[in-house]
């Protein structure tokens, strides 16, 4: 884990860093495993990326994983994740409208 990472990982009374929990294992490419991670950023919840053995190498020289790239999130924000990445999208034009019903 990086020092920067670190630094926003949340700890526990022992002072030691959260255990991470998979949140998800993602495409990754940026039009999913990136925009998976900017939605995270944006929201104040920190993560870390995995990618396995060739993944890595794919991601350096091609900019994608093939083997897709696991997300990891503190377990106590686990759930707040999932439902940011569950929630529907908001377009500009459109009001927000929570609990919305959809129509048939």
């Amino acid at each position: 884990m990086s020092e920067e990472l670190l630094k926003q990982w949340p700890h526990g009374p022992d002072g030691e860093p959260e255990k991470p929990a998979l949140l998800e294992l993602a495409g990754d490419f940026a039009a999913y495993g990136g925009l998976t991670c900017s939605m995270l950023e944006s929201f104040g919840i920190p993560y870390l990326a995995k990618r396995s053995g060739q993944g890595q190498i794919g991601f350096l020289y091609g900019g994608f994983s093939p083997e897709g790239v696991k997300l990891y999130v503190p377990a106590s924000r686990l759930e707040e994740a999932r439902e940011l990445l569950a929630a529907p999208p908001i377009l500009e034009d459109e009001p927000f409208v929570e609990n919305e019903e959809p129509e048939d």
